[in-house]
């Protein structure tokens, strides 16, 4: 009975889920992807308001880059299920989902692509470069968030 409030969640569970034994419940669950938007629209409205928070606060750049990096990966899993209101069904190959993004929202996704390789390397950063991506990517945010509110 959560469906229309926690769609991305059972977009999840319906796509990837694997029957081990008995009935599959979730076969003919039926999701109205109309939801979608208010969750995805939701979901970023908040990491962009976390995010904020932890800048003003002036932690440091451990606590920042930690921040970073969990809503960076969090956002993807938001934007992907997004990409679905446009048609896109396919499963994105490392990196993949960057074009698509910067495609739809028409930014450059190339602060996505530096996080996406500090995460990867699990890199320290200084604080000037965490200070730089955090704040790249709350602009990038911020664009993002005010163009899935015009859907």
């Amino acid at each position: 009975s959560s469906t229309d409030v926690f769609p991305i969640e059972f977009l999840d569970m319906k796509e990837k889920h694997v029957l081990l034994y008995g009935r599959d419940l979730l076969s003919g669950l039926e999701i109205d992807i109309s939801n979608l938007r208010f969750q995805c629209e939701h979901e970023l409205k908040s990491h962009l308001i976390s995010m904020k928070r932890t800048y003003l606060h002036g932690q440091s750049a451990a606590i920042m880059r930690d921040a970073l990096f969990r809503t960076f990966t969090s956002t993807l899993h938001i934007l992907r299920n997004f990409l679905k209101l446009k048609g896109e069904r396919r499963e994105h190959p490392e990196g993949g989902v960057f074009a698509d993004i910067a495609g739809e929202f028409e930014i450059d996704t190339s602060t996505f692509n530096k996080i996406a390789e500090a995460k990867e390397k699990n890199l320290r950063l200084t604080q000037k470069v965490t200070e730089r991506l955090f704040s790249g990517f709350m602009t990038d945010l911020e664009h993002i968030t005010r163009a899935i509110d015009r859907v």
